[in-house]
């Protein structure tokens, strides 16, 4: 699965199927982790939701473990 920091996908499979997501690299910032936002709406404007991981590494773990087919947009 090809992951993609910036850029909102759908969630076609898995946890959270029909919502919308969003990866947000924050390493060199202020929390120095991973967020994923996850919203009803590809605004996230509704019913947003967020993680965090501590780094890169645990990205591919945490979507196969969710179970996600992403269609990027």
């Amino acid at each position: 699965m090809e992951i993609k920091y910036g850029v909102v996908g759908l969630i076609l499979n898995g946890d959270d199927q029909g919502k919308y997501v969003k990866i947000e690299d924050d390493t060199n910032g202020s929390t120095g982790g991973i967020y994923i936002l996850i919203s009803e709406d590809e605004f996230f404007t509704k019913n947003v939701f967020d993680d965090w991981l501590p780094n890169k590494d645990d990205i591919l773990e945490y979507v196969e473990e969710s179970r996600w087919k992403i269609q990027w947009r």
